[in-house]
């Protein structure tokens, strides 16, 4: 493989441009084929009095298969399937701001994917099953908002939310685009930061997410049978740290002399202990006429003891 890659950047009245273009190319000796990947990238700073930065990008991205993706459920391999490509197109802006005395950053960003050679797959518990004897096309798009900045004085903490789409068409099915198991619509996820106003040395943070469940089907049912959604993916986090020695607070402690840093820090993941599904396991009532999907869980309510020292 190789690449080159070329940077400019120019100014147009007060406003600055900067743009990066390249090329990398790729042989593949295992199915014979040399992709080339071309793409670029333009930033615009306006110079205004609030401070934006404009950003826009477009590519074309190959990814020859890895071995697990050429085999199949009898395991076949496939060696002579191409790569998945995929074009990339992605506007998006930044903003820096103050607010309550305090630096913030906001960054917007708005993409589509168009996917061609995509080979399918699914989901099986936390297994991955590819179908390399099928090719697909399909398209992603969707946009991401972040806002991160000191909600604390000297901490940083953030709050993001995406939305966003993933479908395919397999070829030769009839049944024209689909969700992808990835499809899983929105995310939304938050990280606070504090520390004791007389003692910065004890902190808490504070971690939240919730993703829209993912489409499932029956055992063995074709992908077009994935019409079913798995409830939200909900779970809260909140860990402690409390700082003995690091560079910005000294320790007299003979005990401590010979570290750099050194910590203590306790995290609860899940601490609400919410049952999140991971799959199902199907189920046939006592008449076979009928089967239902009993959902599998992740781990529940999990701590987390960590020791950092630094010499």
């Amino acid at each position: 493989m190789g690449y080159v890659e070329n940077i400019r950047s120019w100014n147009v009245g007060k406003a600055q441009y900067k743009m990066k273009a390249g090329v990398r190319a790729h042989y593949y000796s295992v199915n014979r084929q040399t992709t080339v990947s071309p793409r670029a990238s333009l930033t615009i700073n306006p110079k205004w009095k609030s401070d934006w930065i404009f950003r826009g990008a477009i590519g074309w991205y190959p990814q020859p298969p890895f071995y697990r993706e050429m085999r199949n459920w009898e395991g076949e391999l496939f060696t002579d399937i191409k790569a998945q490509q995929a074009i990339h197109y992605v506007v998006g802006a930044d903003h820096q701001f103050i607010a309550f005395d305090r630096p913030f950053k906001w960054i917007t960003e708005v993409y589509y994917k168009q996917m061609s050679n995509l080979i399918p797959y699914e989901i099986e518990n936390v297994r991955i099953r590819y179908y390399p004897e099928h090719m697909a096309k399909g398209y992603s798009a969707g946009i991401d908002l972040r806002v991160n900045g000191e909600f604390v004085k000297g901490i940083d903490s953030w709050g993001s939310l995406s939305i966003f789409t993933v479908k395919e068409d397999i070829e030769g099915d009839g049944v024209g685009y689909i969700s992808r198991p990835t499809d899983n619509r929105f995310s939304l996820s938050m990280y606070f930061q504090d520390y004791l106003p007389k003692d910065p040395s004890f902190r808490v943070s504070l971690a939240f997410t919730i993703v829209g469940g993912f489409p499932f089907g029956p055992p063995k049912s074709e992908p077009s049978e994935r019409i079913y959604r798995a409830n939200p993916y909900r779970r809260v986090d909140i860990g402690f740290i409390k700082v003995f020695k690091d560079l910005s607070k000294e320790n007299k402690s003979k005990m401590l002399k010979p570290f750099e840093t050194f910590w203590i820090g306790l995290e609860i993941f899940n601490l609400l202990g919410t049952r999140n599904t991971v799959s199902y396991l199907w189920v046939r009532d006592a008449s076979a006429n009928g089967q239902y999907a009993v959902p599998n869980y992740l781990t529940g309510r999990l701590l987390n003891l960590k020791l950092y020292m630094k010499i």
